[in-house]
């Protein structure tokens, strides 16, 4: 039977390496305390200061983490996506981010990741798309401009 342990090296590595932070809490406590799982990234303690202190700063994520994160965390085996939201830096750098509970195990997890690129890579093609339904209506409206002369 092969060893199903967790090597710890290499979850923190990927945790890393994908701009996440993971909280959990002990179920059926103030939605205030929140424990840090692993790494921290940088951007953590620009945007939120602390765990203690990330629902002060971010009034998006409060309302996530007592609306539809709290509903995740009353039903077992569930998981529930914020969505994409903006927070401000104190450096006046705006940064996307997307939060998403899971309850496994009767474990309340709170994962908070940095989703900058993906953002980018969605409004890049939005607006592609948006250009290529402005050319082709440019294009119907010139050939029935020409259809009107001929």
């Amino acid at each position: 039977m092969p060893d199903l342990s967790p090597d710890l090296q290499i979850l923190t590595s990927v945790v890393g390496t994908l701009d996440l932070v993971v909280l959990t809490r002990a179920a059926n406590t103030d939605d205030r305390l929140f424990r840090i799982v692993g790494p921290i990234p940088p951007w953590f303690a620009d945007t939120f200061g602390s765990p203690d202190a990330m629902t002060d700063r971010s009034p998006f994520l409060a309302d996530f983490i007592a609306g539809d994160a709290h509903d995740c965390w009353q039903s077992s085996g569930s998981q529930a996506q914020s969505g994409l939201w903006q927070e401000e830096v104190p450096s006046g750098e705006g940064r996307f981010l997307e939060a998403t509970a899971i309850n496994r195990e009767d474990q309340q997890i709170l994962l908070i990741a940095l989703v900058n690129e993906r953002h980018n890579r969605e409004q890049e093609y939005l607006q592609f798309a948006h250009d290529a339904v402005l050319l082709q209506r440019k294009l119907a409206k010139e050939r029935e401009r020409k259809d009107v002369l001929l």
